[in-house]
């Protein structure tokens, strides 16, 4: 079995760099790839892979924004 996620947006670089050396991720095309694959028996087990996997993809996305405008205040404040 097997499932792959395509993910399109901004700052999808930086999130790939940061994922990257964790696992199967991809930037191609300016998009981002997520690639999981199991035997049907692990079922559970890509399950809770792709939830860790997509949580991680949050946090990076949410990161990615916050310092956004981290350096829009930096620039404002020099």
């Amino acid at each position: 079995m097997e499932i792959e996620f395509e993910v399109r947006g901004t700052g999808l670089d930086i999130i790939y760099r940061a994922l990257r050396v964790e696992g199967p991720v991809a930037l191609r095309n300016g998009r981002l790839y997520m690639r999981f694959e199991c035997d049907e028996a692990e079922i559970t087990r890509l399950r809770a892979m792709v939830n860790t996997w997509l949580r991680l993809l949050k946090i990076a996305s949410e990161m990615v924004e916050i310092s956004k405008g981290c350096n829009s205040i930096n620039k404002i404040n020099k």
